[in-house]
């Protein structure tokens, strides 16, 4: 018998995400991301992810959580694509945007040059701001009380700091130290909050 080995000459294909960018609200779940090869390969291509420390979205369930394909994802033989997900966390909070930004650390029968080897996904904050005010329409005191100390809430806590901006006037009572003198005209309700302290 005689073996005639055919020797392979093809150069690996490219892999890489089909997007750089993607985003959706934060009750948007799972998160869908896409990486795909320049040609169809007779191997499987293995692709495995890693999440960058620039990320400002917080793992372990906080804002998303990893799922075993946003840690390594297959691309069949014969298939051109494969999509990866991660599970995103649904909250009451008021926050800024959040970036979960994936990066490919290594890849089995395949090649990343060229290819887009980073996808930032952010997500969206969809929660409204809380309606904030005095904790009371009106309140007394006898004149001998020196400081009077103004309340006010939110309606829901936020992780970052409220500035209340206030101003005085429109009472009987006249300003400059004759009937009373203001010594502030905002308050900060502190991240994670509802009311002054």
């Amino acid at each position: 018998s005689h073996t005639y080995t055919i020797t392979d000459d093809d150069a690996l294909p490219t892999v890489g995400f089909l997007a750089a960018t993607s985003s959706a609200a934060e009750n948007v779940t799972p998160a869908n991301f896409a990486v795909s090869l320049s040609a169809v390969s007779g191997r499987d291509v293995t692709v495995n992810f890693s999440v960058a420390a620039s990320s400002t979205a917080t793992g372990a369930g906080v804002d998303y959580a990893t799922t075993s394909s946003s840690v390594s994802l297959t691309i069949p033989a014969g298939s051109l694509y494969a999509t990866g997900t991660a599970t995103i966390a649904n909250d009451s909070a008021v926050e800024n945007n959040e970036t979960l930004i994936l990066g490919i650390s290594s890849v089995t029968n395949a090649t990343t040059t060229g290819g887009t080897i980073s996808h930032v996904y952010t997500i969206l904050d969809d929660d409204s701001a809380p309606s904030a005010g005095f904790s009371s329409a009106s309140a007394s005191g006898s004149e001998a009380t020196s400081t009077v100390n103004l309340s006010f809430t939110l309606s829901a806590a936020t992780i970052n700091p409220v500035t209340i901006n206030y101003s005085v006037g429109g009472g009987t009572a006249s300003n400059a130290g004759v009937d009373y003198a203001t010594t502030s005209s905002s308050v900060v309700i502190p991240a994670g909050s509802t009311a002054t302290s």
